[in-house]
């Protein structure tokens, strides 16, 4: 989690973005993360999330929007920047606010993850640029990555990438 905090406030500071409010969302992206597959799809459907087939076959894609309902319910964190930030920060979505956009960045060029995306020092440059071509360029990338692999990317993804294009 540091080293998403640590990707989150360079990317705050190169578009200005108010540092304290990225971080508490940078810092609070995997509330869930560490909750069992069974588990996540028990709570996303108690908490009335829409569950879609492959959050139903990969629950793990339900970490992100299981986390931000708790902030909002449990921790009373009313800013919806961070909401949407925390729920979005595994697949993206279109419209996403900048804050969102840097938080996902985040996530995805944490040094860890270089192994599984050889392609992050191109989005590494382009997030610094511009959010949007930093968001364009890994979803495209990725998006190739997964199908080359034979798997389907998740649908906020495919329609992030499509609201990007234009």
């Amino acid at each position: 989690m540091q080293r998403v905090r640590i990707e989150a406030r360079k990317l705050a500071l190169s578009h200005s973005l108010e540092e304290s409010r990225v971080d508490l969302a940078a810092a609070t992206h995997d509330l869930c993360r560490h909750m069992k597959p069974g588990d996540l799809l028990i709570e996303a459907r108690y908490r009335g999330l829409k569950i879609n087939k492959i959050e139903e076959q990969y629950p793990i894609f339900l970490h992100g929007p299981v986390g931000a309902a708790r902030l909002r319910d449990e921790f009373g964190i009313s800013d919806l920047d961070i909401i949407e930030a925390v729920h979005w920060h595994t697949t993206a979505a279109p419209d996403l606010p900048p804050l969102g956009k840097a938080v996902f960045l985040a996530d995805k060029l944490d040094p860890l993850k270089e192994g599984r995306y050889p392609f992050l020092e191109e989005v590494r440059g382009r997030a610094q640029e511009s959010l949007d071509q930093g968001m364009f360029t890994f979803l495209q990338r990725d998006i190739q990555r997964l199908l080359k692999l034979g798997h389907a990317p998740h649908p906020a993804a495919i329609d992030t990438l499509n609201s990007l294009l234009h």
